[in-house]
């Protein structure tokens, strides 16, 4: 879990939880570069069994809600959008490239 310095910057992103599972960062970075998304909120992070990293997306009322599982833990990103297939094709890229 990491709390980098610099990925809250910004009117975008909320900063209700400040701590990250691994592997979250670049994904909230390419939805604050998107012009797809307009706001990115971070869930809590949750304790689940053992897992392999994977990435889940659910439409929601205000846009898209991603799932990211990494190790021990999921958490949320509830990204703000019109466009819900553009802003999961931002993250789906960016998890990509991160592994």
């Amino acid at each position: 879990m990491s709390t980098k310095r610099g990925v809250l910057s910004g009117s975008k992103v909320a900063t209700t939880h400040t701590t990250f599972i691994g592997g979250i960062i670049p994904i909230i970075e390419a939805a604050k570069k998107s012009s797809a998304v307009e706001r990115v909120v971070p869930g809590p992070i949750r304790r689940v069994g053992t897992n392999q990293p994977r990435i889940r997306f659910q439409e929601v009322s205000a846009g898209l809600k991603a799932t990211i599982h990494s190790g021990d833990g999921k958490q949320s990103l509830f990204l703000y959008t019109k466009d819900p297939g553009a802003a999961e094709a931002v993250v789906r890229e960016a998890w990509r490239a991160k592994r």
